[in-house]
């Protein structure tokens, strides 16, 4: 792959199914180097029409988690609306993907007042 990295990104759980996680799930597995990202918990209504439409997940995190998409080669962005669980996920899951908080990186930069 040489100085380029190469990403599966569907948009967000909402605008995905099982199956087409499931199907990220296995290029990453065919394509050791591959990254992951996707949105996560970035408002409240959002998580809840994933809730629904994900009613075996326990949260957000886990409609990824089932999949097999949560990684060290994984970066979430967003999560301003986090549950405890998945705050800090890693321990939970026994892998570290990193999660990018938008809101505070552009309050940081002085997005916001």
């Amino acid at each position: 792959m040489g100085r380029q990295l190469y990403a599966v990104t569907p948009r967000f759980s909402l605008s995905a199914s099982e199956g087409m996680l499931d199907a990220c799930a296995a290029l990453m597995r065919e394509f050791q180097g591959l990254r992951f990202t996707s949105h996560i918990n970035e408002n409240v209504a959002e998580i809840g029409v994933v809730q629904g439409l994900f009613p075996q997940a326990r949260d957000y995190l886990d409609t990824y988690e089932r999949a097999g998409l949560v990684t060290r080669r994984s970066v979430l962005a967003h999560n301003v609306h986090p549950n405890d669980a998945n705050w800090v996920p890693w321990p939970r899951m026994g892998a570290a993907p990193r999660i990018a908080r938008a809101a505070t990186r552009r309050w940081a930069a002085g997005f916001f007042p």
